[in-house]
């Protein structure tokens, strides 16, 4: 009897952003991760501080709390495949984290999909936000960015809807429970 390999991993408590991109690297047949932070650790927050690169591969990581991210000018989250970063709390990105690069469209600093239970929010910077992908946040954004008097001519928060992720996203995450049927008149 042929058994499949499961696509998913429980990822030990213990440690920050970088157990998680450490899981993932080491992992190359999962795609699904789910991070579950120590349960005596009241915080309850995952910190990403350096920028992960899972190019060619589709990871989904899960997180019950809020994620703090924050990159350094121009650096990306995530490139990938597909990516997307689901959080039960808020998904926030924190002080730098954008592009000064000047350009209108300029780089991409989170590039997936990305879901909050809560907000997503990015803080008081003096970088522009640039988002490419999907973004929900069942209790909306809060938009902290003020480039001053620059935000005359350049968006201090710019999203890019990306309908790719719409195609790339494994199976698993494009599973619906309804059933679609035709119905005699």
């Amino acid at each position: 009897m042929l058994t499949r390999p499961t696509r998913r991993l429980f990822l030990s408590p213990g440690g920050e952003g970088e157990a998680v991109r450490t899981a993932v690297e080491e992992n190359l047949d999962k795609q699904v991760f789910v991070y579950q932070d120590e349960p005596n650790n009241d915080d309850g927050t995952l910190s990403i501080i350096s920028p992960w690169d899972f190019t060619g591969r589709k990871v989904i990581i899960l997180f019950d709390g809020d994620i703090n991210i924050s990159l350094d000018d121009q650096e990306q989250l995530a490139p990938a495949d597909f990516f997307a970063l689901i959080a039960s709390g808020n998904i926030s990105f924190l002080d730098e984290t954008g592009d000064t690069s000047g350009v209108y469209l300029g780089t991409a600093s989170a590039l997936g999909v990305f879901v909050a239970g809560d907000q997503i929010i990015t803080s008081p910077g003096s970088n522009r936000f640039i988002g490419r992908g999907i973004f929900y946040a069942r209790n909306g954004f809060s938009l902290g960015r003020d480039l001053g008097t620059d935000n005359q001519t350049l968006p201090a928060e710019l999203f890019r809807f990306d309908p790719k992720y719409l195609f790339t996203a494994p199976k698993i995450f494009r599973y619906s429970p309804q059933a679609w049927q035709e119905l005699a008149p």
